[in-house]
């Protein structure tokens, strides 16, 4: 029963719980029967009284305990006992599951030599014939089984064998090839065509198909070191000698705020609209080294350009290239001896903004005419702090600390990155993100 309802996926709680009104756990004999019945498996009359018996219910005579038998059987999907949702750390106990033969089935092992000669003869003559016509048989049994449970009466098997001109021997040896696949429902057509029409399954190749393209993914990237200099040098070699038409003229059309950055795909189009080629590793390797400062999600278009155009006969491509990754990457702008100021710097000004509520984002969003780009200018950044009442706490060193650590370049002039200022601001008034 086990590998009845494991094989379809049978709820037995469905079969039960809705006879149990009051939820005792118990059912009558008869009711619990027919809980049995539903669950599909067929049990002889012996076999439903041999359930009513075991699973009795000891203070209620005629009464069999359904709750029981659910949890034997739910075994097949998983350990019920110890209760795993109660106590998830207790140690499962492995299952043994073996599939019991039916009743009513033929001990085939100690069956004469004879017996067992004449029913292979007639399979083997019937391999035959099926090489020849290369038939499925399993649609023609599966029309004459109604509930689809493998087994068919012996009048239907001989019936579908007329059908397939299969009957090749005498009345002995197809009674002989009946008893070695009959049980007490029927015979067992399925054990009979797994004998009579082997089937070669094939190993499912799914993982070993997955470890070998992440081998070749693995093998396909590079290490990201300076070994790669050479190729991104290349490939602006080749960009500077690919048109006599400047490159900014394919990325500056998506810059529309002429902020000097665009996005990686608009780079990658623009690079691609100008007809240069390149390899995706290349692609990658530039797209890190002219990453945006304030936004990492866009590229420097700008540096990239004034790159190329810096590239003469007589320069090395890539001692340019390693100019700029120093230039471009480089985020640590606040020396060692000034840290200690700047902390000093940002806690005077998250104290003031703690105690009073003040609220940041509205005042250098209304100076920001390009909420693309997310910053002010440095005379702006001061009006803001002014019209806070913030400048009061800064002096001229602690301003350009706040440019050295907030101060980013868009088209080459030097702005401040004010989401940066008022993220780190609210973080440590320990106030909610950008909710003052």
């Amino acid at each position: 029963m086990r590998d009845h309802i494991s094989g379809r996926r049978i709820r037995v709680v469905d079969c039960f719980q809705d006879a149990d009104g009051k939820r005792t756990g118990a059912l009558p004999n008869a009711v619990f029967a027919a809980g049995l019945n539903r669950i599909g498996y067929p049990l002889s009359l012996s076999e439903i009284s041999a359930l009513c018996d075991h699973y009795a219910d000891p203070k209620r005579p005629g009464f069999s305990r359904w709750i029981d038998i659910q949890k034997d059987l739910d075994t097949a999907f998983t350990q019920t006992r110890p209760n795993l949702e109660r106590t998830p750390t207790a140690i499962v106990p492995p299952t043994n599951r073996s599939t019991l033969s039916r009743q009513g089935a033929t001990d085939w092992v100690s069956v004469t030599k004879k017996h067992r000669v004449s029913v292979d003869n007639v399979l083997d003559r019937m391999r035959n014939k099926l090489e020849q016509r290369r038939f499925n048989c399993l649609e023609v049994f599966r029309d004459f089984d109604k509930f689809k449970h493998g087994y068919v009466s012996e009048f239907k098997f001989n019936q579908c064998l007329t059908m397939l001109n299969l009957v090749d021997g005498d009345e002995m040896e197809m009674g002989a090839l009946a008893d070695k696949y009959k049980a007490k429902e029927g015979i067992n057509y399925i054990m009979f065509l797994r004998e009579l029409q082997p089937r070669d399954y094939d190993e499912p190749k799914y993982l070993d198909h997955l470890s070998h393209l992440r081998n070749i993914a693995k093998s396909r990237r590079e290490p990201q070191t300076d070994t790669q200099l050479p190729r991104v040098a290349e490939l602006i070699g080749r960009a500077r000698q690919h048109r006599s038409v400047r490159l900014v003229e394919f990325l500056k059309d998506y810059d529309k705020h002429r902020s000097g950055t665009i996005t990686k795909g608009e780079f990658a189009r623009g690079l691609d609209s100008s007809g240069l080629r390149y390899l995706p590793r290349e692609m990658a390797r530039l797209l890190e080294v002219y990453q945006s400062r304030c936004n990492p999600e866009c590229v420097n278009y700008a540096a990239f350009v004034a790159d190329v155009d810096r590239i003469s006969d007589d320069a090395d491509p890539v001692d340019v290239i390693r100019e700029a990754m120093e230039k471009h990457i480089d985020y640590d702008k606040v020396a060692d001896n000034e840290k200690e100021a700047l902390d000093y710097c940002l806690w005077k000004l998250s104290d003031k903004v703690r105690c009073t509520q003040m609220q940041l984002f509205p005042l250098f969003e209304d100076y920001d005419m390009n909420p693309r780009a997310s910053t002010v200018s440095r005379s702006q950044f001061r009006r803001v702090l002014t019209q806070l009442e913030l400048n009061p706490l800064l002096t001229e060193w602690e301003y350009s600390l706040l440019f050295k650590t907030f101060g980013v370049i868009k088209g080459g002039r030097f702005d401040v990155s004010y989401p940066a200022f008022c993220d780190t601001i609210y973080k440590l008034a320990n106030m909610p993100f950008r909710k003052p």
